[in-house]
C-alpha cells in the first residue's frame, strides 16, 4: 500500500512478536500503545507551556476520547504513529520557542540539540506518513523564532562556536538519516513480487502516485460542501463548547505566547488544508493532527479561565485552589459522559474482522492457483488469513480499481480446455481471437447494437425452438473490425425490458428488445445448449439481485459463516412463505410492508391488502 510506511512496518514488526494473542491482536495493541503516548505527549508540552497541570491533563484526556483518536487507537493502522510523531514534534518546537533550559546542567547548547531531535523526528514522520510534510512549516518557524537572538547578535541557544552552515548540515542529516528507512521498501518487494522495484515505481509508491487524482489542491476554494464537511467533523468530535473553549485559549495563548499561536495556528491550518483537498471516504483520520492542535488550545483555554479565578481568589489564600478545580471537574465532565457513547460507536470486541467467514472461503475445495477477485472490504481479511495463518498460499488474492484491470488479470489467466461464460462489456474481438487462439470456448452475450453479416443460416431443431431460439448462424461479426475464426450467433426471444425511471429521476438501465445476442465459437454444440449455458450464468445474476434487493440482504448482519446461512435461510425462507400464502412472487414492496408491518407501523389489513394485489407468478 503506497506510500509504504517503512516505520509502521518495522514498529508493527516487533509488536507482532509478542508472545499473546493473535497477530492482529498484537498489532492493535501497537496503535493503542503510539496512542497513549501520543496523549502523553500532548499532556507534556501543555504543561511545559502552561506551567499548569490540570489544563494540562484535561487537553490530554479531551483528546483521547474524540471519537476518531479513539477509533484509530484499537486498530492495526498509521494513524497514531502519525499522531505519536506529531505530538513529540510540537512538544520539541515548545521547548524551542520557551527559551527554558529543560533540565539542571543544560545551558545554550541543548536548544541546538532540540533542532536536531526536531529535524530527527520530522524525517521518521515522513517514513510513516507523508502528511508529516505539513510539520515542516511550523518546525522552521520554530527555529527562525529561536534563532532570532542569534541572528541579533545576542545570546542564543545555539552555541556562537558553532557557525550556522554547521548548524544547518547537522539539521539535514538528521532529518535524512530517518529517511533511509525507506530502502526497507526495495528489498522487500523484491522478496515478495520476485522483481526489482525500480526507481520509477519506488518514487511513485513513495509519494502515492495512484492517489494523486484524489488530492484537488483547489477544493478549499471552490467546494463549499469540503468546507462544511471538515467543520461537520470538528463539531462532532469536539463539540460547540470545547470548540469555543479551544478559540478562547487560541486567543490567551496569542496574548501570552504569540510565537507558539503561530506555530500550532500554522500546524492545525496545514493539516487541515490536506483534508479540505484530499477526497477520500476515511477523511476523519486525516484531522487527527488538527485534534491535537485543538487538545493544546483547549488546554490553554483552561489556564485563561484558572487565571480569570485566581485573580477572583480571597486575598487570604484559603481555598486558593478549589475555584480552579471546580472549573477542571466542569469541563471535564461533558467530555467523560460523552465516551459512554462514543464506547458505543468505536467498539470493536464483537467484531471478528471477516477472520472466521475468510476462514470458511479459504476452506472450500477452490482450483489450485485460483483467483479470488475481492472488494476493498474483503480482501483485508483474506489476505491477513493467506499470509498470516498460511491458508491456501497458492491462491491469488486481488482487489482491482477498475473493469480494464480485470479485463487485463483475466487476459493473464486465459488457459487451455475452458469455457468463458462473459457478458456484454467483454464482447470484444481481441479477447475472442485470444480464447480462441489458446484452445479454450466463449460463449458471450453481444449489444444489441452489434452487426454481422450471415454466411450461413442453420435449421432449428424442435429443443433449439422449445429453448426460444430464433436464430442460429455463423456470421461475420463487426463491421471495420472482426474476430479472425468463425463466429456463431445465437438468437434467443425472452420478455423485452423497457427503461424504467430509477430513483430521483435517474434510468434504472437500458431498455432490451427481448432478443438475447450471444456469440460464441464452440460450432458444433446443439443451439439449445448455448442458450442454457448463458441462461445458467444470468440466472446468478437474477439470484443475488433478487436476494440483495427484493429480500433486503444488501449488507451481511454477520460475517461468521453460521451467521450468514441463519441469514440467508431466514430470507429465503420469509420469500417461501409468502409465496405458498398468496402464490405470488413477493416484491421490493413486499419486503417493506413486512418491515413496517414487525415494526408496528402498518397493521394486518394493510399487509393482507398488499398481498392481495400481488401478480400470480411462478417464484
Amino acid at each position: 500500500h503506497p506510500t509504504g510506511y517503512p516505520l509502521y512496518l518495522l514498529l508493527g514488526k516487533l509488536f507482532s512478536l509478542m508472545p499473546v494473542g493473535s497477530v492482529a491482536m498484537r498489532l492493535n495493541v501497537g496503535s493503542a500503545v503510539f496512542a497513549v503516548l501520543a496523549a502523553m505527549l500532548v499532556f507534556r508540552a501543555a504543561l511545559r507551556l502552561l506551567n499548569s497541570p490540570l489544563p494540562a491533563l484535561f487537553g490530554a484526556v479531551a483528546l483521547g476520547l474524540t471519537p476518531v483518536f479513539w477509533s484509530q487507537a484499537i486498530v492495526a493502522e498509521v494513524y497514531t504513529l502519525n499522531a505519536l510523531v506529531v505530538s513529540l514534534a510540537l512538544l520539541l518546537m515548545v521547548r524551542l520557542i520557551d527559551g527554558r533550559p529543560a533540565g539542571r546542567g543544560q545551558g545554550r547548547g541543548s536548544d541546538r540539540k532540540t533542532m536536531v531531535a526536531l529535524a530527527f523526528v520530522l524525517g521518521l514522520g515522513l517514513t510513516n506518513h507523508i502528511t508529516a510534510v505539513f510539520l515542516l512549516p511550523p518546525a522552521a518557524l520554530a527555529v527562525i523564532f529561536n534563532l532570532l537572538p542569534a541572528l541579533r547578535g545576542r545570546l542564543s541557544g545555539v552555541s556562537r562556536r558553532r557557525s550556522l552552515l554547521l548548524l544547518s548540515l547537522q539539521l539535514a542529516v538528521a532529518f535524512a538519516l530517518p529517511l533511509l528507512l525507506y530502502a526497507y521498501l526495495p528489498v522487500r518487494w523484491q522478496a515478495i513480487n520476485g522483481e526489482p522495484m525500480g526507481v520509477g515505481r519506488f518514487i511513485e509508491w513513495v509519494v502515492g502516485g495512484r492517489f494523486q487524482g484524489a488530492l484537488q489542491w483547489g477544493a478549499w476554494l471552490s467546494d463549499t460542501t469540503r468546507r462544511q464537511v471538515v467543520g461537520r467533523l470538528l463539531v462532532e468530535n469536539w463539540g460547540r463548547p470545547y470548540l469555543l473553549l479551544a478559540a478562547a485559549g487560541l486567543v490567551w495563548l496569542t496574548i501570552h505566547s504569540w510565537r507558539v499561536a503561530l506555530v500550532f495556528l500554522v500546524t492545525a491550518a496545514g493539516f487541515t488544508f490536506y483534508a479540505l483537498n484530499y477526497y477520500v471516504p476515511d477523511l476523519a483520520v486525516f484531522l487527527i493532527p488538527t485534534h491535537i492542535v485543538i487538545a493544546l488550545w483547549l488546554a490553554a483555554g483552561l489556564a485563561g479561565v484558572f487565571g480569570l479565578l485566581d485573580r477572583r481568589a480571597v486575598p487570604d489564600g484559603r481555598n486558593a485552589g478549589a475555584p480552579a478545580a471546580a472549573a477542571f471537574m466542569l469541563v471535564l465532565i461533558p467530555s467523560l459522559l460523552a465516551s459512554g457513547n462514543r464506547w458505543q460507536k468505536v467498539d470493536q470486541s464483537r467484531h471478528d474482522g471477516g477472520e472466521p467467514w475468510a476462514r470458511a472461503v479459504l476452506s472450500m475445495p477452490l482450483a489450485q492457483n485460483a483467483a479470488i477477485l475481492a472488494d476493498s472490504e474483503k480482501i483485508a481479511p483474506l489476505y491477513y488469513v493467506q499470509q498470516i495463518e498460511g491458508l491456501r498460499p497458492d491462491l491469488d488474492i486481488m482487489v482491482l480499481p477498475d473493469e480494464a484491470a480485470y479485463r487485463a488479470e483475466l487476459d493473464g489467466r486465459l488457459a487451455a480446455d475452458h469455457c468463458y461464460i462473459l457478458d456484454r462489456w467483454y464482447a470484444q474481438f481481441q479477447l475472442f481471437d485470444e480464447i480462441q487462439a489458446i484452445g479454450s470456448s466463449y460463449v458471450c452475450r453481444i449489444r444489441d447494437n452489434s452487426s454481422w453479416q450471415v454466411i450461413e443460416q442453420r435449421p432449428l431443431s424442435s429443443e433449439a425452438s422449445a429453448a426460444n431460439v430464433v436464430s442460429d448462424a455463423l456470421v461475420e461479426l463487426g463491421a471495420s473490425t472482426q474476430p479472425h475464426h468463425p463466429v456463431r450467433v445465437v438468437l434467443v426471444q425472452t420478455t423485452p425490458c423497457l427503461r424504467r425511471g430509477g430513483r430521483h429521476g435517474g434510468g434504472a438501465g437500458p431498455s432490451s428488445d427481448g432478443l438475447l445476442r450471444i456469440a460464441t465459437n464452440l460450432l458444433d454444440v446443439p443451439a439449445e445448449l448455448i442458450a442454457d449455458i448463458y441462461r445458467h450464468r444470468w440466472t446468478i445474476e437474477l439470484f443475488f439481485r433478487f436476494f440483495k434487493h427484493v429480500l433486503g440482504c444488501r449488507h451481511l448482519l454477520s460475517q461468521d459463516p453460521v451467521g450468514i446461512e441463519i441469514q440467508a435461510y431466514c430470507a429465503i425462507i420469509a420469500c417461501l412463505l409468502i409465496s405458498l400464502a398468496t402464490g405470488c412472487k413477493p416484491t421490493l414492496r413486499t419486503y417493506e410492508m413486512v418491515c413496517l408491518y414487525l415494526q408496528g407501523w402498518a397493521d394486518e389489513e394493510e399487509l393482507i391488502a398488499h398481498l392481495k394485489k400481488l401478480k400470480p407468478q411462478a417464484v
